[in-house]
């Protein structure tokens, strides 16, 4: 039998997070392509409304499916001095080329003790 906690922890190292970046085009939710992108970043905000910045990766291929990838391999978010659990949000950011920044939608998530 194998056992997975889904429940993000305050202290945890090597918390892997994914989000699917969207757009809309002409009233219909599409996956955002990620292939002409410079740059992918994710900014998490804690339950005290704080905000922290890292970089992102596409998961997989060229970024077809629109899906960012991080993992906090040191505790840099969640074993972070500020972090305390609760109600935390993440969204992905998107930067082009041509310096154009798609910002997603925040997504809440819940980080236990």
């Amino acid at each position: 039998m194998v056992y997975e906690d889904a429940t993000i922890r305050v202290g945890n190292k090597g918390t892997i997070i994914d989000v699917t970046m969207y757009e809309v085009i002409a009233n219909a939710q599409t996956v955002l392509n990620l292939a002409g992108a410079s740059s992918f970043q994710f900014e998490f905000k804690r339950k005290n409304g704080s905000t922290h910045l890292v970089t992102a990766a596409i998961k997989n291929g060229a970024g077809g499916d629109g899906v960012l990838t991080y993992t906090d391999t040191t505790g840099t978010i969640f074993a972070h001095s500020l972090a305390k659990k609760g109600r935390w949000e993440v969204r992905g950011i998107v930067t082009y080329a041509n310096t154009n920044v798609f910002k997603g939608s925040w997504e809440g998530f819940t980080v236990g003790e």
